[in-house]
């Protein structure tokens, strides 16, 4: 039989299965699975016994350890207040580039705003090179709606710093989260639940919740990992002398050209080199 893993507690595990229930288990030695994982199982004396664990469409590590398999979305979300960074919208863009995800921009607590021409300016930098940005403030039911239609049959995680208002948006997609979370708790297994990785099924996908993720640094990432992540820096590396140029002081640097010709934003490009140097 096949199913999915919500939670992976170690050596046990809380499966949902192809009928939409939920069964207690226990993880596979030889090949262990972690929430998100799709996977083969049988039944003994009413426990499931993961047998194979099926090939992952993508994972997401932190600290070198794969915490989610199968994710499809990383949403972003930042503030008016407080206030959004660029070095750590930056940090979310790489990480989502180095495991092939695709990242949305929700800012939040737009009803706070007094400049919007500025906040505007701010985030066309992300629209311009491919990012999705969504504005939505506490009075925007009916756009988060609209927002969670259009994650049907994916599986996605909001993340960002805290007081960003994540908990708000959770809560209003899933009234009934807390009771989710007591139903997790009572299937298992039941005390970490507040530390681990969970799934919880939502319109036809699944939102995840990730305390390690949340919030990170990049001190796992390696330089070359950090500049991928500037996507639009890619089509000016042909213009450099020097086909390992890192864009930082080298001479005849296409990526710094394209900066002082308007083609490459300067604020993103100062938020990379900030980066490398963390």
């Amino acid at each position: 039989m096949q199913g999915k893993v919500l939670v992976n507690f170690g050596k046990e595990v809380l499966i949902q299965t192809q009928n939409n229930e939920k069964l207690t288990g226990f993880n596979n030695k030889k090949k262990p699975c972690v929430a998100g994982d799709n996977i083969l199982y049988r039944v003994e004396r009413d426990k499931a016994i993961i047998t194979d664990r099926l090939e992952r469409n993508s994972y997401f590590q932190h600290r070198d350890k794969t915490i989610i398999a199968n994710l499809d979305v990383l949403i972003l979300v930042v503030a008016i207040n407080p206030h959004y960074e660029f070095d750590l919208i930056n940090r979310y863009l790489i990480a989502a580039n180095k495991y092939n995800l695709e990242l949305r921009i929700i800012v939040n607590k737009i009803d706070l705003v007094k400049d919007f021409e500025q906040l505007f300016m701010d985030f066309i930098t992300y629209e311009n090179i491919g990012y999705s940005v969504d504005y939505l403030s506490q009075f925007s039911e009916d756009k988060l709606q609209i927002f969670l239609n259009s994650l049907k049959n994916k599986s996605y995680i909001f993340i960002g710093q805290s007081g960003v208002g994540k908990s708000t948006i959770i809560n209003t997609l899933m009234p009934d989260l807390k009771l989710e979370t007591q139903t997790l708790s009572k299937n298992n297994l039941g005390k970490h639940t507040t530390t681990i990785t969970k799934l919880y099924p939502i319109n036809q996908g699944f939102l995840v919740d990730s305390p390690g993720i949340r919030e990170f640094n990049l001190e796992n990432f390696s330089h070359q990992e950090i500049l991928d992540g500037f996507i639009e820096f890619k089509k000016f590396k042909d213009k450099c002398k020097f086909r390992n140029c890192f864009h930082i002081d080298e001479k005849e640097c296409g990526v710094k050209q394209a900066v002082e010709d308007g083609m490459i934003n300067l604020k993103r490009y100062h938020s990379y080199l900030n980066l490398l140097e963390m």
